[in-house]
Protein backbone atom coordinates (compact mmCIF):
# COMPACT_ATOMS: atom_id res chain seq x y z
CA UNK A 1 0.00 0.00 0.00
CA UNK A 2 2.80 2.42 0.79
CA UNK A 3 4.45 1.94 -3.01
CA UNK A 4 0.95 3.00 -4.43
CA UNK A 5 1.00 6.08 -2.71
CA UNK A 6 4.52 6.89 -3.05
CA UNK A 7 3.60 5.83 -6.90
CA UNK A 8 0.76 8.26 -6.49
CA UNK A 9 2.94 11.19 -5.60
CA UNK A 10 5.27 10.74 -7.55
CA UNK A 11 2.29 10.94 -10.72
CA UNK A 12 0.72 14.09 -9.26
CA UNK A 13 4.48 15.64 -8.67
CA UNK A 14 5.14 14.71 -12.53
CA UNK A 15 1.83 14.33 -13.92
CA UNK A 16 2.30 17.23 -16.48
CA UNK A 17 5.88 15.90 -17.79
CA UNK A 18 6.98 13.12 -20.03
CA UNK A 19 8.07 11.11 -17.19
CA UNK A 20 4.40 11.85 -15.50
CA UNK A 21 3.24 10.32 -18.76
CA UNK A 22 5.23 7.14 -18.56
CA UNK A 23 4.02 6.86 -14.86
CA UNK A 24 0.53 7.35 -15.36
CA UNK A 25 0.98 4.86 -18.67
CA UNK A 26 2.99 2.18 -16.41
CA UNK A 27 -0.07 2.85 -13.30
CA UNK A 28 -3.14 2.71 -15.57
CA UNK A 29 -1.87 -0.69 -17.14
CA UNK A 30 -0.74 -2.19 -13.55
CA UNK A 31 -4.47 -1.56 -12.55
CA UNK A 32 -5.81 -2.85 -15.75
CA UNK A 33 -3.52 -5.77 -15.39
CA UNK A 34 -4.50 -6.12 -11.65
CA UNK A 35 -8.58 -5.67 -11.89
CA UNK A 36 -9.73 -7.12 -15.46
CA UNK A 37 -8.84 -11.14 -14.69
CA UNK A 38 -10.74 -10.97 -11.47
CA UNK A 39 -13.41 -9.11 -13.46
CA UNK A 40 -12.76 -11.46 -16.69
CA UNK A 41 -14.55 -15.21 -15.52
CA UNK A 42 -17.63 -13.17 -14.06
CA UNK A 43 -17.90 -11.26 -17.64
CA UNK A 44 -17.51 -14.84 -19.93
CA UNK A 45 -19.97 -16.47 -17.32
CA UNK A 46 -22.86 -13.25 -17.83
CA UNK A 47 -21.80 -13.66 -21.82
CA UNK A 48 -22.88 -17.61 -21.80
CA UNK A 49 -26.00 -16.68 -19.92
CA UNK A 50 -26.92 -13.98 -22.38
CA UNK A 51 -26.40 -16.69 -24.89
CA UNK A 52 -23.39 -15.12 -26.39
CA UNK A 53 -20.40 -17.16 -25.72
CA UNK A 54 -17.22 -16.16 -26.32
CA UNK A 55 -14.35 -18.49 -27.47
CA UNK A 56 -10.90 -18.23 -25.90
CA UNK A 57 -9.09 -16.52 -28.50
CA UNK A 58 -11.68 -13.80 -28.72
CA UNK A 59 -11.39 -13.01 -24.69
CA UNK A 60 -7.76 -12.50 -25.21
CA UNK A 61 -8.14 -10.44 -27.98
CA UNK A 62 -10.57 -8.60 -26.02
CA UNK A 63 -8.08 -8.00 -23.30
CA UNK A 64 -5.30 -7.16 -25.47
CA UNK A 65 -7.85 -4.42 -27.16
CA UNK A 66 -9.21 -3.16 -23.55
CA UNK A 67 -5.53 -2.52 -22.33
CA UNK A 68 -5.06 -0.68 -25.27
CA UNK A 69 -8.43 1.49 -25.22
CA UNK A 70 -7.36 2.02 -21.74
CA UNK A 71 -3.36 3.40 -22.40
CA UNK A 72 -5.11 5.52 -25.16
CA UNK A 73 -7.78 6.87 -22.97
CA UNK A 74 -5.32 7.89 -20.42
CA UNK A 75 -2.71 9.31 -22.71
CA UNK A 76 -6.10 11.25 -24.39
CA UNK A 77 -6.58 12.74 -20.57
CA UNK A 78 -2.91 13.54 -20.38
CA UNK A 79 -2.97 15.67 -23.42
CA UNK A 80 -6.15 17.27 -22.13
CA UNK A 81 -4.76 18.05 -18.93
CA UNK A 82 -1.93 20.18 -20.50
CA UNK A 83 -3.47 22.06 -23.03
CA UNK A 84 -3.72 26.32 -22.01
CA UNK A 85 -7.37 26.39 -20.29
CA UNK A 86 -10.37 27.25 -22.57
CA UNK A 87 -13.02 30.05 -21.69
CA UNK A 88 -16.16 30.22 -22.50
CA UNK A 89 -17.87 32.47 -24.69
CA UNK A 90 -18.50 35.88 -22.66
CA UNK A 91 -16.82 34.48 -19.94
CA UNK A 92 -14.22 37.24 -18.57
CA UNK A 93 -11.35 34.53 -18.42
CA UNK A 94 -7.98 35.90 -16.57
CA UNK A 95 -4.98 33.53 -16.93
CA UNK A 96 -2.90 33.70 -13.73
CA UNK A 97 0.38 32.31 -14.36
CA UNK A 98 3.16 33.02 -12.37
CA UNK A 99 7.03 31.94 -12.56
CA UNK A 100 7.58 30.65 -9.04
CA UNK A 101 10.50 27.87 -7.81
CA UNK A 102 8.93 24.70 -6.61
CA UNK A 103 9.50 25.14 -3.12
CA UNK A 104 7.08 28.42 -4.01
CA UNK A 105 4.45 26.56 -5.06
CA UNK A 106 2.28 26.22 -2.30
CA UNK A 107 2.60 29.82 -1.86
CA UNK A 108 1.16 30.91 -5.61
CA UNK A 109 -1.08 27.83 -4.92
CA UNK A 110 -2.48 30.07 -2.17
CA UNK A 111 -2.16 33.41 -3.67
CA UNK A 112 -4.23 32.00 -6.57
CA UNK A 113 -7.42 30.89 -4.15
CA UNK A 114 -7.05 34.44 -2.43
CA UNK A 115 -7.18 35.90 -6.00
CA UNK A 116 -9.61 33.78 -6.90
CA UNK A 117 -12.17 34.96 -4.44
CA UNK A 118 -11.69 38.49 -4.74
CA UNK A 119 -12.63 38.33 -7.89
CA UNK A 120 -15.53 36.57 -7.03
CA UNK A 121 -16.99 38.41 -4.52
CA UNK A 122 -18.17 41.26 -6.24
CA UNK A 123 -20.95 42.27 -8.64
CA UNK A 124 -20.79 40.29 -12.12
CA UNK A 125 -18.18 38.00 -10.46
CA UNK A 126 -19.89 35.02 -12.37
CA UNK A 127 -18.62 36.03 -15.30
CA UNK A 128 -14.97 36.04 -14.04
CA UNK A 129 -13.17 32.81 -14.18
CA UNK A 130 -9.56 32.42 -13.12
CA UNK A 131 -6.98 29.80 -14.50
CA UNK A 132 -4.08 28.68 -14.31
CA UNK A 133 -1.83 27.48 -16.78
CA UNK A 134 -0.17 23.50 -16.24
CA UNK A 135 3.20 23.59 -14.56
CA UNK A 136 4.86 22.98 -17.96
CA UNK A 137 3.90 26.12 -19.64
CA UNK A 138 4.87 29.43 -18.57
CA UNK A 139 4.87 33.36 -19.76
CA UNK A 140 7.53 35.07 -19.58
CA UNK A 141 7.08 37.62 -22.58
CA UNK A 142 4.49 40.01 -23.88
CA UNK A 143 4.23 37.80 -27.11
CA UNK A 144 3.56 34.69 -25.00
CA UNK A 145 1.27 36.18 -22.77
CA UNK A 146 -0.98 37.28 -26.24
CA UNK A 147 -0.70 33.65 -27.33
CA UNK A 148 -2.20 32.15 -24.50
CA UNK A 149 -4.76 34.81 -24.39
CA UNK A 150 -5.83 34.22 -27.84
CA UNK A 151 -5.50 30.39 -27.88
CA UNK A 152 -7.46 30.09 -24.22
CA UNK A 153 -10.07 33.47 -25.68
CA UNK A 154 -8.77 34.60 -22.29
CA UNK A 155 -9.21 38.51 -21.37
CA UNK A 156 -6.26 39.30 -18.81
CA UNK A 157 -3.23 37.42 -17.99
CA UNK A 158 -1.40 37.85 -14.49
CA UNK A 159 2.50 36.89 -15.01
CA UNK A 160 6.52 37.53 -13.21
CA UNK A 161 8.63 35.65 -11.70
CA UNK A 162 7.74 35.09 -7.89
CA UNK A 163 10.69 34.68 -5.83
CA UNK A 164 11.85 34.17 -2.04
CA UNK A 165 14.26 36.21 -0.10
CA UNK A 166 15.25 36.63 3.54
CA UNK A 167 16.32 39.26 5.86
CA UNK A 168 16.42 40.10 9.20
CA UNK A 169 12.75 41.12 9.25
CA UNK A 170 12.35 37.42 7.61
CA UNK A 171 11.60 35.64 5.02
CA UNK A 172 9.35 37.44 2.10
CA UNK A 173 7.82 35.85 -0.62
CA UNK A 174 6.72 37.81 -4.05
CA UNK A 175 6.21 38.91 -7.19
CA UNK A 176 9.95 40.20 -8.04
CA UNK A 177 8.51 41.79 -11.16
CA UNK A 178 4.45 41.50 -12.23
CA UNK A 179 2.73 42.16 -15.60
CA UNK A 180 -0.35 42.18 -16.90
CA UNK A 181 -1.60 41.57 -20.05
CA UNK A 182 -5.03 41.95 -21.74
CA UNK A 183 -6.27 41.51 -25.54
CA UNK A 184 -8.92 43.58 -27.05
CA UNK A 185 -10.09 44.64 -31.12
CA UNK A 186 -7.48 46.88 -32.65
CA UNK A 187 -7.57 50.22 -30.73
CA UNK A 188 -4.59 53.18 -30.13
CA UNK A 189 -4.76 54.00 -26.58
CA UNK A 190 -3.41 56.89 -25.28
CA UNK A 191 0.05 57.22 -23.57
CA UNK A 192 -1.18 58.60 -20.64
CA UNK A 193 -3.39 55.64 -20.29
CA UNK A 194 -0.55 53.59 -19.99
CA UNK A 195 0.81 55.81 -17.44
CA UNK A 196 -2.27 55.73 -15.41
CA UNK A 197 -2.17 52.24 -15.68
CA UNK A 198 1.58 51.64 -14.56
CA UNK A 199 1.34 54.13 -12.07
CA UNK A 200 -1.12 51.69 -10.07
CA UNK A 201 0.33 48.56 -10.62
CA UNK A 202 3.34 49.83 -9.38
CA UNK A 203 1.96 50.75 -6.01
CA UNK A 204 0.32 47.08 -5.55
CA UNK A 205 1.41 44.76 -2.90
CA UNK A 206 4.05 42.58 -4.32
CA UNK A 207 5.57 40.51 -1.16
CA UNK A 208 4.16 38.47 1.26
CA UNK A 209 6.20 38.55 5.21
CA UNK A 210 6.21 35.24 6.58
CA UNK A 211 4.75 36.66 9.92
CA UNK A 212 1.90 38.30 8.79
CA UNK A 213 1.23 35.89 5.85
CA UNK A 214 -2.86 35.21 5.68
CA UNK A 215 -2.92 39.00 5.59
CA UNK A 216 -0.56 39.96 3.30
CA UNK A 217 -1.70 37.43 0.67
CA UNK A 218 -5.48 38.92 0.94
CA UNK A 219 -4.13 42.11 0.55
CA UNK A 220 -2.11 41.85 -2.58
CA UNK A 221 -5.03 39.25 -3.98
CA UNK A 222 -7.43 42.35 -3.68
CA UNK A 223 -4.34 44.77 -4.81
CA UNK A 224 -3.88 42.43 -7.94
CA UNK A 225 -7.59 41.71 -8.37
CA UNK A 226 -8.66 46.09 -8.50
CA UNK A 227 -5.71 46.04 -11.53
CA UNK A 228 -7.41 42.75 -13.22
CA UNK A 229 -10.89 44.35 -12.68
CA UNK A 230 -9.90 47.76 -14.08
CA UNK A 231 -8.14 46.38 -17.18
CA UNK A 232 -10.90 43.84 -18.02
CA UNK A 233 -13.63 46.95 -17.12
CA UNK A 234 -10.89 48.93 -20.11
CA UNK A 235 -11.28 45.60 -22.39
CA UNK A 236 -14.94 45.55 -22.53
CA UNK A 237 -15.36 49.27 -23.29
CA UNK A 238 -13.09 49.41 -25.87
CA UNK A 239 -15.16 46.15 -26.76
CA UNK A 240 -17.82 48.21 -27.52
CA UNK A 241 -19.93 46.21 -24.40
CA UNK A 242 -20.72 49.05 -22.28
CA UNK A 243 -23.64 47.44 -20.40
CA UNK A 244 -20.96 45.13 -18.92
CA UNK A 245 -18.20 47.34 -18.17
CA UNK A 246 -20.32 49.56 -16.11
CA UNK A 247 -20.92 46.18 -14.18
CA UNK A 248 -16.94 46.02 -13.76
CA UNK A 249 -16.51 49.57 -12.58
CA UNK A 250 -19.17 50.56 -10.66
CA UNK A 251 -18.35 48.00 -7.47
CA UNK A 252 -14.38 48.96 -8.49
CA UNK A 253 -14.69 52.84 -7.15
CA UNK A 254 -15.71 51.61 -3.68
CA UNK A 255 -12.60 49.18 -3.28
CA UNK A 256 -10.24 51.79 -4.89
CA UNK A 257 -11.58 54.24 -2.12
CA UNK A 258 -10.79 51.97 0.69
CA UNK A 259 -6.99 51.09 -1.31
CA UNK A 260 -6.70 55.37 -1.19
CA UNK A 261 -7.79 55.57 2.28
CA UNK A 262 -4.83 53.30 3.64
CA UNK A 263 -2.16 54.21 1.13
CA UNK A 264 -2.31 57.49 0.40
CA UNK A 265 -1.13 57.57 -3.15
CA UNK A 266 -1.03 60.32 -5.85
CA UNK A 267 -0.67 57.12 -8.29
CA UNK A 268 -3.84 55.18 -7.14
CA UNK A 269 -5.43 59.06 -7.14
CA UNK A 270 -4.76 59.59 -10.81
CA UNK A 271 -5.94 55.58 -11.16
CA UNK A 272 -8.97 56.11 -9.31
CA UNK A 273 -10.04 58.99 -11.58
CA UNK A 274 -9.43 57.27 -14.40
CA UNK A 275 -11.78 54.04 -13.50
CA UNK A 276 -14.85 56.88 -12.58
CA UNK A 277 -13.94 58.86 -15.89
CA UNK A 278 -14.11 55.12 -18.19
CA UNK A 279 -16.94 54.35 -15.76
CA UNK A 280 -18.90 57.65 -16.53
CA UNK A 281 -18.04 57.03 -20.34
CA UNK A 282 -19.78 53.58 -20.45
CA UNK A 283 -22.70 54.34 -19.07
CA UNK A 284 -23.41 57.11 -21.71
CA UNK A 285 -22.32 55.21 -24.47
CA UNK A 286 -24.58 52.76 -23.07
CA UNK A 287 -27.73 54.56 -23.62
CA UNK A 288 -26.90 56.16 -26.57
CA UNK A 289 -26.01 52.61 -27.83
CA UNK A 290 -29.64 51.92 -27.06
CA UNK A 291 -31.12 55.41 -28.58
CA UNK A 292 -29.21 54.32 -31.72
CA UNK A 293 -31.19 51.29 -32.49
CA UNK A 294 -34.33 53.72 -31.92
CA UNK A 295 -32.82 56.35 -34.50
CA UNK A 296 -32.33 54.03 -37.24
CA UNK A 297 -35.17 52.00 -36.88
CA UNK A 298 -37.23 55.61 -37.60
CA UNK A 299 -38.74 54.73 -33.64
CA UNK A 300 -37.45 58.02 -32.53
CA UNK A 301 -40.57 59.33 -30.82
CA UNK A 302 -41.44 55.43 -30.16
CA UNK A 303 -39.18 55.44 -26.98
CA UNK A 304 -41.21 55.40 -23.86
CA UNK A 305 -40.43 58.79 -21.55
CA UNK A 306 -39.50 56.21 -18.53
CA UNK A 307 -36.69 54.95 -20.97
CA UNK A 308 -35.81 58.83 -21.51
CA UNK A 309 -35.97 60.33 -18.19
CA UNK A 310 -33.42 56.90 -17.09
CA UNK A 311 -31.10 57.67 -19.93
CA UNK A 312 -31.31 61.64 -18.25
CA UNK A 313 -30.48 60.47 -14.66
CA UNK A 314 -27.68 58.33 -16.08
CA UNK A 315 -25.74 61.11 -18.15
CA UNK A 316 -26.42 63.35 -14.89
CA UNK A 317 -24.36 60.87 -12.97
CA UNK A 318 -21.73 60.28 -15.77
CA UNK A 319 -21.45 64.27 -15.63
CA UNK A 320 -21.11 64.15 -12.05
CA UNK A 321 -18.21 61.67 -12.27
CA UNK A 322 -17.07 63.68 -15.34
CA UNK A 323 -17.72 67.04 -15.79
CA UNK A 324 -15.37 67.96 -18.44
CA UNK A 325 -16.81 65.53 -20.97
CA UNK A 326 -18.78 66.89 -23.44
CA UNK A 327 -20.69 64.36 -24.50
CA UNK A 328 -22.99 63.36 -21.34
CA UNK A 329 -24.54 67.08 -21.35
CA UNK A 330 -24.79 66.15 -25.87
CA UNK A 331 -26.53 62.95 -24.76
CA UNK A 332 -28.61 64.68 -22.12
CA UNK A 333 -29.80 67.37 -24.56
CA UNK A 334 -31.25 65.13 -27.18
CA UNK A 335 -33.25 62.80 -24.56
CA UNK A 336 -34.37 66.41 -22.55
CA UNK A 337 -35.44 67.30 -26.47
CA UNK A 338 -37.45 64.04 -27.06
CA UNK A 339 -39.02 64.90 -23.67
CA UNK A 340 -40.31 68.18 -24.98
CA UNK A 341 -37.90 70.14 -22.86
CA UNK A 342 -36.60 72.26 -25.80
CA UNK A 343 -35.49 75.13 -23.29
CA UNK A 344 -33.51 72.86 -21.11
CA UNK A 345 -32.06 71.03 -23.85
CA UNK A 346 -30.58 74.45 -25.48
CA UNK A 347 -29.31 75.29 -22.03
CA UNK A 348 -27.63 71.63 -21.73
CA UNK A 349 -26.24 72.11 -25.40
CA UNK A 350 -25.01 75.16 -24.32
CA UNK A 351 -23.10 73.68 -21.45
CA UNK A 352 -21.41 71.15 -23.91
CA UNK A 353 -20.30 73.63 -26.36
CA UNK A 354 -18.31 75.20 -23.45
CA UNK A 355 -16.42 72.55 -22.73
CA UNK A 356 -15.80 70.94 -25.86
CA UNK A 357 -13.05 71.06 -27.59
CA UNK A 358 -13.15 74.11 -30.19
CA UNK A 359 -12.54 71.78 -33.25
CA UNK A 360 -15.59 69.57 -32.10
CA UNK A 361 -18.76 69.98 -34.66
CA UNK A 362 -21.42 68.19 -32.47
CA UNK A 363 -22.28 70.69 -30.36
CA UNK A 364 -22.69 73.53 -33.09
CA UNK A 365 -25.19 70.97 -35.03
CA UNK A 366 -27.07 70.23 -31.72
CA UNK A 367 -27.88 74.31 -30.88
CA UNK A 368 -28.33 75.03 -35.11
CA UNK A 369 -31.11 72.38 -34.82
CA UNK A 370 -32.46 73.11 -31.49
CA UNK A 371 -32.93 76.74 -32.76
CA UNK A 372 -34.27 75.56 -35.92
CA UNK A 373 -37.15 74.02 -33.86
CA UNK A 374 -37.72 77.18 -31.85
CA UNK A 375 -37.93 79.32 -35.01
CA UNK A 376 -34.92 81.52 -34.19
CA UNK A 377 -32.96 81.79 -37.94
CA UNK A 378 -30.32 84.48 -36.95
CA UNK A 379 -28.69 81.86 -34.09
CA UNK A 380 -29.60 78.29 -36.00
CA UNK A 381 -27.49 80.06 -39.20
CA UNK A 382 -24.63 81.13 -36.89
CA UNK A 383 -24.51 77.66 -35.13
CA UNK A 384 -24.65 75.78 -38.80
CA UNK A 385 -21.83 78.11 -40.16
CA UNK A 386 -19.81 77.21 -37.29
CA UNK A 387 -20.29 73.90 -37.24
CA UNK A 388 -19.86 73.18 -41.61
CA UNK A 389 -16.85 75.40 -40.77
CA UNK A 390 -14.76 72.43 -38.29
CA UNK A 391 -13.05 69.25 -39.95
CA UNK A 392 -15.31 67.10 -37.58
CA UNK A 393 -18.68 68.05 -39.72
CA UNK A 394 -17.06 65.99 -42.38
CA UNK A 395 -17.88 62.54 -40.04
CA UNK A 396 -19.95 60.62 -41.86
CA UNK A 397 -21.98 58.94 -39.30
CA UNK A 398 -22.40 62.38 -37.22
CA UNK A 399 -23.97 63.77 -40.72
CA UNK A 400 -26.53 60.39 -41.05
CA UNK A 401 -27.55 60.88 -37.59
CA UNK A 402 -28.35 64.61 -37.82
CA UNK A 403 -30.05 63.43 -40.98
CA UNK A 404 -32.38 60.73 -39.28
CA UNK A 405 -33.32 63.37 -36.52
CA UNK A 406 -34.29 65.67 -38.77
CA UNK A 407 -36.71 63.70 -40.63
CA UNK A 408 -37.73 61.89 -38.10
CA UNK A 409 -38.56 65.03 -36.54
CA UNK A 410 -40.37 66.54 -39.67
CA UNK A 411 -42.52 63.64 -39.16
CA UNK A 412 -43.54 64.28 -35.46
CA UNK A 413 -43.71 67.93 -36.42
CA UNK A 414 -45.10 68.97 -39.52
CA UNK A 415 -46.15 72.58 -38.50
CA UNK A 416 -42.14 73.03 -38.00
CA UNK A 417 -41.52 73.78 -41.59
CA UNK A 418 -38.40 75.52 -40.84
CA UNK A 419 -37.03 72.06 -40.06
CA UNK A 420 -36.68 71.40 -43.93
CA UNK A 421 -34.51 73.94 -43.93
CA UNK A 422 -32.00 72.36 -41.94
CA UNK A 423 -32.35 69.01 -43.56
CA UNK A 424 -31.51 70.96 -47.01
CA UNK A 425 -28.62 72.79 -45.57
CA UNK A 426 -27.10 69.40 -44.37
CA UNK A 427 -27.81 67.29 -47.21
CA UNK A 428 -26.31 70.36 -49.67
CA UNK A 429 -23.00 70.81 -47.44
CA UNK A 430 -22.32 67.30 -46.57
CA UNK A 431 -24.53 64.95 -47.96
CA UNK A 432 -25.95 64.24 -51.57
CA UNK A 433 -26.19 68.10 -53.31
CA UNK A 434 -28.97 67.59 -55.71
CA UNK A 435 -31.19 66.46 -52.63
CA UNK A 436 -30.22 69.44 -50.61
CA UNK A 437 -31.04 71.57 -53.27
CA UNK A 438 -34.88 69.43 -53.95
CA UNK A 439 -35.09 70.18 -50.16
CA UNK A 440 -33.90 73.73 -50.41
CA UNK A 441 -36.95 74.08 -53.07
CA UNK A 442 -39.40 72.26 -51.21
CA UNK A 443 -39.12 74.22 -48.43
CA UNK A 444 -39.18 77.20 -50.26
CA UNK A 445 -42.74 76.04 -51.62
CA UNK A 446 -44.22 75.34 -48.57
CA UNK A 447 -43.31 78.73 -46.48
CA UNK A 448 -44.71 80.52 -49.09
CA UNK A 449 -45.72 84.04 -47.74
CA UNK A 450 -45.55 83.05 -44.05
CA UNK A 451 -43.88 85.81 -42.28
CA UNK A 452 -42.61 83.64 -39.07
CA UNK A 453 -40.51 81.85 -41.87
CA UNK A 454 -38.96 84.76 -43.94
CA UNK A 455 -35.68 84.82 -42.38
CA UNK A 456 -35.77 80.84 -43.43
CA UNK A 457 -36.84 81.32 -46.50
CA UNK A 458 -34.20 83.99 -47.68
CA UNK A 459 -31.61 81.54 -45.99
CA UNK A 460 -32.92 79.02 -48.52
CA UNK A 461 -33.24 81.74 -51.29
CA UNK A 462 -29.43 82.80 -50.44
CA UNK A 463 -28.27 78.56 -50.77
CA UNK A 464 -30.31 78.51 -53.96
CA UNK A 465 -28.62 81.31 -55.62
CA UNK A 466 -25.33 80.21 -54.63
CA UNK A 467 -26.12 77.20 -56.26
CA UNK A 468 -26.82 78.57 -59.64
Amino acid sequence: MKQVVEALQYLRKHFYFINGLIALLVFVGIAYCIVVPHLAPHILVLARWCGCPIQSEFAHCLYLVGLGLMLLAAFCFWRLQRRVPRFRNRQLGVIFAPNPAKELESDVQRLFDHLEHELKSHEFANQFVLRRLPPHLSVRSVEEAGRVLRQSSGTAAVWGLVASETSEEGRRTGFSRISFTIVHRPVRLSQERYNTVALAIAGIKRQIRERNQIADQQIMARDIGVVVRHLIGLVLMINRRYEDAVKVFMPLLPSLDKMRTAKKSVGLNRFRMQTQCDLAYCMTMASSEEYGRYLVSNKLYDIPRGRLQAWINHTKQASNWDSQNSMHYLSRAIYQFLLGEVDQAIRTAQKAKRIAPRAVAVPNFSLAFLFNFKGDCVKSRREYRLGLAKKTSYDEGMIQQCLHFIRQTLRQYPDRKQLRLALGLIEYHRGTRETGVKELETFLNAAGQDPKLAAFADEARRLLADER
